[in-house]
Parts: structure tokens; C-alpha cells; sequence
């Protein structure tokens, strides 16, 4: 009677073990955490897409979230993905040749804008025009490494083209009568600062 007692409980560990694997691995968490994001997406709007999350997209969307915003990475690059989600964001993944199914399902029809952040023109302009035909009214804002780089090295201000020559010109008395710096209608003598 002990035996059977014992074999029984040895059993019965062994099967509450393997269920318990079973209802904890990786394929059911995944697809227990696409069934929430799921139903979040149901309700989602006035977000902001952030597309790819690179190092610009990294960024943009770190100050959208610190600005108050909801943001929905969208990424093709399933370790951008992964890193986006590590870092609590909102993630749509999706290849390059089903990438317009990702766009439907982001819900651009309910979101505040599409951050484009990805260098590849080509690729910037085919997401803009699927977005414009499934939300016409949606504003898109397209990204340059390059400008974003200087903004972000002006410490985080908001940075016009002309602001530094402004100052620059303001900074030594001449803003007035002075054009700006590459002006052809200078004569020499106008400024001396410059």
C-alpha cells in the first residue's frame, strides 16, 4: 500500500512538473503576450509609431514616452524588437514583405503621428505612402540622422536653421543692418565681427 502511495505521488510530481514546463515555456508565454498585445491594440489610439527602432528611433521614441506620449514601435529587425520591448515599449514586428499588414494592424487610422526614423529613403517612402493611404490624415514626420544628431547636440533645445546666425549676429550688435553670414549683398566693412 506504501508503494503504490509512493509511486502514485512520484507520478503525479512528474506530471504537475511537466505541466507546469509546459504551460511556462517560451512558445506559450510568446504567445500569451501577443494575445495581450492583441486585445491593447483592440483599444489603442492617439499613440505615436515610431519606425525602426534604431538609434534614432531609440531616441525619438525615449522622448515621446518622456513627453507623455503612448509609443508603437514598429520594426522588420526581430532584435530591435526585442530591445524595444526590454525597455517596456509598445512592439509591432514585422518583415520587409509583409510589412504593410504590420502598418493595418498598428492602428494608424486612431494614432497622432509616424515617426519615420530609418535611413533607407526608398523604404521611408513606401511606409509613408501606406500610411497616407490608411490614414490620410495622419501626420507623418520624416527624421534625417543628421539633423537629429545636431538637435541632440544642442543639449535637448529645440534648434531652428537660422537660430545660431541669429545669435551669432545679435551677439556682436549687427543684427540690424548685418545679413547673415554668405549673404552676397555684404560689402566688406558692413561687420566687423564677421
Amino acid at each position: 500500500m506504501l508503494v503504490a502511495i509512493s509511486g502514485t505521488m512520484v507520478v503525479a510530481g512528474y506530471a504537475l512538473r511537466q505541466l507546469t514546463a509546459m504551460l511556462s515555456g517560451d512558445d506559450v508565454m510568446i504567445n500569451w503576450e501577443n494575445k495581450v498585445m492583441e486585445r491593447t491594440l483592440e483599444t489603442l489610439g492617439n499613440h505615436v509609431a515610431v519606425c525602426p527602432f534604431g538609434a534614432v528611433g531609440q531616441m525619438v521614441a525615449a522622448r515621446l514616452r518622456d513627453a507623455g506620449s503612448t509609443v508603437l514601435v514598429l520594426d522588420p529587425d526581430a532584435k530591435q524588437a526585442d530591445k524595444a520591448s526590454r525597455l517596456g515599449y509598445m512592439v509591432m514586428l514585422g518583415d520587409q514583405n509583409s510589412f504593410d499588414d504590420v502598418l493595418e494592424r498598428a492602428r494608424l487610422d486612431n494614432a497622432h503621428a509616424l515617426f519615420l526614423t530609418g535611413s533607407d529613403p526608398t523604404s521611408n517612402l513606401e511606409i509613408t505612402l501606406v500610411a497616407h493611404t490608411l490614414s490620410p490624415d495622419l501626420k507623418i514626420v520624416g527624421i534625417r540622422r543628421e539633423r537629429f544628431a545636431q538637435d541632440v547636440a544642442a543639449k535637448g533645445r529645440r534648434v531652428d536653421r537660422d537660430r545660431p546666425e541669429r545669435h551669432r549676429r545679435a551677439r556682436h550688435g549687427c543684427a540690424d543692418r548685418c545679413p547673415p553670414r554668405g549673404a552676397t549683398q555684404m560689402k566688406p566693412g558692413d561687420c566687423s565681427a564677421i
